[in-house]
């Protein structure tokens, strides 16, 4: 479970979404069968609401007194890999109820992040479906892939902001359809790719968030993207990451309990940490020039990032390092060296 004071961490954070549509939340996605407090609910209007739960997985758990999710004595062993619930908070005459899908942390812990999935040496396509199917059949921990908006709100998975000659932000999504990747299929959409993703426990989503365009679609953008992650349930799977501070503050808003990594790299651990955000992903040239940074973050519970990775020394020198993660074009390459090191 993510360590979080609870009460006291989001307090700011809840009075910031006090306009926001009102949201019923819960502290982590993630358990392991020696828990026994999974996570908390909370919902964002701060009232002391009484939770109960429905669904599969109110054969396992149950809330406590104190609002906190927790496996039921004597069910630990028998807990599945995954659990559908349905959480209802009353308060009064008000209520909310909202549907949650936790996993058993059983995701890799192996340091590779595929850049825009597993695509050089696979013959797939950057961003691609097939990239991202190969990440997860690689066994990488993570996929990072990058996330527009068409002309008419469609979310796309695509790095430049522009797909042969036509600006994502300002056209349709189905003239965009028309035209095919290298390896043969359509521009996929975020709700393809979370989809995919999704079916399967083992690798994490990185889901950066463009912010090349004005703030409005920035912002809409932003919101639909965590939209389209809690409509899929996927907010076990999913890391957010951006160069845009303000982008991460919205995914905050949104859910405070969401992990956002920063990747621009111009702010120390200690102004990350401040920010409230859960990691920094910088370019590993960042890492040279402060070192330093890579345990001064960890020792604020951040977690560490180096990306683009594509040569041998530079892994080696920031496996030496500790770097907890590793985004790279040539997962292959970072898989051998990792094994060979155990």
């Amino acid at each position: 479970m993510k360590k979080v004071t609870l009460l006291v961490a989001i307090c700011t954070i809840m009075a910031s979404v006090a306009s926001a549509q009102n949201r019923l939340l819960l502290s982590a996605y993630r358990y392991h069968k020696t828990d026994s407090v999974i996570a908390e609910a909370y919902v964002t209007d701060s009232l002391p609401y009484v939770y109960k739960l429905k669904g599969k997985g109110s054969a396992w758990l149950y809330f406590n007194s104190r609002n906190e999710l927790c496996i039921k004595p004597g069910k630990s062993q028998s807990l599945p890999a995954s659990l559908e619930i349905t959480v209802t908070g009353t308060y009064k005459k008000k209520k909310i109820s909202a549907d949650f899908l936790l996993l058993e942390d059983n995701f890799a812990r192996n340091k590779v992040v595929a850049h825009r999935g597993a695509w050089k040496n696979t013959g797939a396509t950057e961003n691609s479906i097939a990239s991202l199917k190969h990440a997860i059949d690689m066994g990488c921990q993570g996929s990072e892939f990058d996330v527009h908006m068409t002309s008419d709100s469609v979310l796309v998975i695509h790095h430049d902001p522009d797909m042969e000659g036509m600006r994502i932000a300002t056209t349709p999504a189905k003239d965009l359809f028309i035209k095919k990747l290298s390896n043969g299929e359509t521009l996929p959409t975020l709700q393809q790719y979370i989809t995919t993703g999704t079916k399967q426990f083992s690798t994490e989503l990185y889901l950066e968030i463009k912010s090349n365009a004005g703030p409005e679609y920035v912002k809409a953008l932003t919101d639909k993207s965590v939209a389209e992650v809690v409509r899929q349930k996927a907010q076990a799977w999913v890391i957010y990451i951006s160069f845009d501070t303000a982008v991460l503050k919205r995914v905050l808003q949104l859910d405070p309990f969401a992990q956002v990594a920063y990747l621009k790299g111009d702010l120390s651990p200690e102004q990350v940490a401040a920010y409230k955000f859960t990691g920094i992903d910088y370019h590993y040239s960042v890492f040279q020039k402060h070192p330093e940074w890579i345990a001064q973050a960890q020792q604020l519970k951040l977690s560490v990032n180096a990306w683009t990775v594509n040569d041998g020394p530079v892994m080696d020198a920031l496996l030496q390092q500790k770097a907890d993660l590793i985004t790279t074009n040539e997962p292959e390459m970072l898989m051998k060296k990792i094994s060979a090191a155990k």
